[in-house]
């Protein structure tokens, strides 16, 4: 009981704190994001293009203040899918970027414990 009251907390004061985030804010945070996968993933411009479009979105997402955050976390996790190669995204997976989300500004962070999607290339588009 004290574990899922500890959670809920935690999802109620990133969502609180999210929504605090301006515009340039967020475009600053998602290309903080999408920078560290670059250099770690080794993406083409293509694909870098794509996940900041991602990473942008599902921040603009998270800064509403009814944000599903475990929803969007898996929704941009199956969106990542569909960009990154097999092993791009074994490694995205195995990183902490797809189980992190912001928790305001700068770079603090908090885990958000998703389920992975279990086809990694399964092609259905997802709005967030």
């Amino acid at each position: 009981m004290k574990k899922v009251f500890m959670t809920m907390a935690l999802i109620v004061a990133i969502a609180t704190s999210a929504a605090a985030m301006t515009n340039g804010q967020i475009r600053n945070h998602a290309r903080s994001m999408t920078n560290k996968m670059v250099a770690d993933l080794h993406l083409t411009r293509h694909q870098a293009a794509r996940v900041y479009s991602i990473n942008l979105e599902y921040l603009n997402t998270m800064d509403k203040p009814n944000a599903n955050v475990r929803h969007l976390v898996n929704l941009r996790n199956h969106e990542m899918s569909r960009v990154l190669s097999a092993h791009q995204y074994r490694r995205y997976i195995a990183s902490s970027d797809s189980h992190w989300y912001p928790a305001g500004l700068g770079h603090s962070w908090r885990h958000a414990a998703p389920r992975h999607h279990h086809n990694p290339r399964h092609h259905h588009h997802h709005r967030y």
